[in-house]
């Protein structure tokens, strides 16, 4: 195997920061095999750490505790949505807990996508994956479609005024521009919590 191509992995590497990545984030690179048993060789020198099959983090020491962090959950979700080809938005408390609407520890995670329900275990970690309509993700960016998401966990008549501030502390203006131009063909109630977010 070629040192230029693990030069170059390893460098590609050390941009995921500490985070989940999978062997397609490499294929740019070489092809699937080399990746793959390169990927293998290095985790088995210990530079990084095999999540699960064809998933891979590098370990993060925390020194004032003495141990390593393992990967946060919302990266290895979306590192399985990068193998499989799904669409993927934070679902329910999930997406509460990313914008910071709740700060409670989640006992499991859960995700909506385009591929079919699942689950998945890392560790003591369990992440739900539901399925979604493939027409929820067009012409709507992730961030946008976590907002949307978040604000249907609420319901309807629930999404008070701290949850509103949360939500739009965590946008641009930018952000909020866009948001209300993609988010037009949602529910009606869904779409003036957002306009009130937007104007705040």
């Amino acid at each position: 195997m070629s040192s230029d191509i693990t030069k170059r992995i390893k460098e590609r590497i050390v941009e995921f920061n500490y985070n989940a990545f999978i062997i397609k984030d490499f294929l740019d690179i070489a092809s699937y095999n080399t990746v793959s048993k390169a990927l293998t060789r290095l985790a088995s020198k210990g530079e990084f750490t095999r999540i699960m099959p064809g998933m891979y983090y590098c370990a993060y020491y925390i020194k004032d505790f003495n141990m390593y962090a393992w990967p946060n959950s919302e990266f290895v979700a979306k590192a399985l949505a990068r193998k499989y080809n799904w669409h993927i938005s934070d679902i329910g408390l999930t997406a509460l807990c990313m914008l910071r609407v709740i700060t409670d520890v989640m006992p499991h995670w859960i995700f909506v996508i385009t591929g079919k329900p699942t689950v998945a275990r890392f560790r003591t970690v369990k992440i739900e994956f539901w399925h979604g309509k493939e027409s929820d993700f067009i012409g709507i960016n992730a961030k946008n479609m976590l907002v949307i998401q978040a604000i249907r966990t609420l319901k309807k008549g629930h999404v008070n005024a701290r949850a509103k501030k949360c939500i739009s502390s965590m946008l641009t203006a930018d952000e909020k521009e866009t948001l209300l131009k993609e988010a037009r063909l949602t529910s009606s109630w869904v779409y003036e919590v957002i306009s009130e977010i937007c104007e705040s």
